[in-house]
């Protein structure tokens, strides 16, 4: 965020009292001081990161979150989904769970980013297409092609599902 040469969309409402929220969004590390709240990088938090056995990054990352008392809140969530079956959430049911905890807030502008589909293409999308991958160095296998076809299919279906849920809480005037 500090490589950026101009005010992001945030910044231009938080000047004009207009409160954002926006969510494991790119280029928001370290989190602004914003009208509203602002997590950087929910793969870092120290709940979600004891499922990856990445606390380390914790410390390397300390602040994640703006305003800071929201960290208790955003934490809290993730236990939650342990609680409710989720022995080890994905980065997309953590971002659901935490996105549909603020959407209900007051906001004039809310923003998230899915990181899971991008991840998700780049590792795989040469199994649901093979024959654009033929070149050897992609070492695209058999075993692969049945694990691994429809992998991308389903994760649409699951962040079309999301974007449904997001839909049916806000208000039918919401420019989206």
């Amino acid at each position: 965020s500090n490589l950026r040469k101009c005010k992001a969309i945030w910044n231009i409402l938080t000047e004009n009292y207009r409160r954002s929220i926006v969510i494991d969004y790119q280029v928001t590390y370290p989190p602004e001081k914003i009208n509203g709240i602002m997590i950087s990088r929910l793969s870092y938090f120290p709940e979600w990161a004891k499922y990856k056995n990445n606390l380390k990054y914790k410390q390397r990352f300390p602040c994640m979150i703006y305003p800071p008392l929201v960290e208790k809140k955003v934490n809290r969530i993730i236990s939650d989904l342990e609680l409710i079956g989720f022995n080890s959430p994905t980065d997309l049911q953590i971002l659901e769970a935490v996105t549909l905890n603020f959407i209900d807030d007051r906001w004039d502008f809310f923003a998230l980013y899915t990181p899971s589909i991008d991840g998700t293409e780049h590792l795989y999308w040469k199994y649901m297409e093979p024959e654009k991958f033929e070149d050897l160095r992609w070492k695209v296998t058999e075993k692969g092609m049945e694990e691994y076809g429809n992998l991308i299919r389903h994760l649409y279906i699951e962040v079309d599902s999301f974007i449904g849920q997001l839909l049916s809480k806000i208000e039918r005037d919401t420019i989206i």
